[in-house]
């Protein structure tokens, strides 16, 4: 939508909400009208939100982009989270973590399929990153289940009331700790310890892609250029090197040339 020069888009229209939400709640308006206006301001000022977080993923590489990414793009039900939280209404808060996992898991990712299906025949993606994902999505399924399991025996086992509600507390921070430990761990792998896994994808884009379909093997043309130390090919180096030492015998470890082989001197 175009007003004057000036090119609109209806998601910025809506921004028109937010002061109207507020003045609603400073008039004390019936709390239906509050929560319309407020659930209309908040899908433009997130979808703002997440325009800034994919521009700033353009120039900060994928693994820093898709941090910011997971945090910010998910601010909207952080928020309403903590209020409600505050408000004691923990039915809220179970509702609004179940619907955040199930929007992504089905419409954000299905969408993204079939988006990029439309566009490309054979679309790649980074084996490793969606390998750790699905590892880390397992964990968070397995933290969803423990405390529901828990609570469950105690009530067959006839436990007191006051006695299970304390022990389920118990069990849920505990098992809130371990996974708030296992995202930092990713953090620190994905983007300190084998940071050149993710960074490949990058590269690929900005000439890897085309390396990678020039032949391995053959006589070169007079004048041929041949790269042989790119950050794709020293990150294929770095990972085939890692293999080749995870299956090695353990006397390799002990070796009396530990510590000056250069084999192991390049992982």
């Amino acid at each position: 939508m175009k007003i004057g020069k000036q090119e609109i888009s209806l998601l910025h229209l809506l921004l028109v909400f937010v002061p109207v939400a507020f003045l609603l709640h400073l008039a004390h308006a019936e709390g239906t009208w509050v929560f319309i206006a407020s659930g209309l301001a908040i899908i433009p000022l997130a979808g703002i939100l997440g325009e800034a977080t994919e521009h700033l993923a353009e120039h900060v590489g994928p693994g820093i982009g898709g941090l910011l990414n997971a945090t910010f793009g998910n601010a909207a039900e952080l928020i309403i989270a903590i209020f409600a939280l505050q408000s004691g209404l923990y039915g809220v808060v179970k509702a609004s973590i179940t619907g955040s996992i199930i929007g992504n898991l089905l419409l954000v990712l299905g969408a993204s399929m079939v988006a990029g299906g439309l566009k490309v025949k054979i679309q790649s993606f980074n084996a490793m990153a969606a390998g750790m994902s699905s590892t880390l999505l397992l964990l968070s399924t397995a933290g969803l289940v423990v405390p529901a399991l828990f609570y469950y025996l105690l009530t067959v086992h006839e436990v007191p009331a006051d006695r299970i509600t304390q022990m389920d507390l118990d069990v849920s921070l505990d098992v809130a700790i371990v996974l708030f430990v296992t995202y930092v761990l990713s953090l620190v792998f994905s983007l300190q310890t084998h940071k050149h896994l993710y960074d490949a994808t990058d590269n690929e884009h900005e000439g890897g892609a085309e390396l990678r379909q020039q032949p391995v093997a053959g006589r070169g043309a007079e004048g041929m250029e041949v790269a042989t130390s790119t950050p794709e090919i020293e990150g294929f180096r770095k990972l085939v090197l890692e293999l080749i030492l995870s299956d090695h015998p353990n006397d390799c470890m002990t070796c009396e040339a530990t510590g000056s082989c250069a084999l192991s001197a390049d992982v």
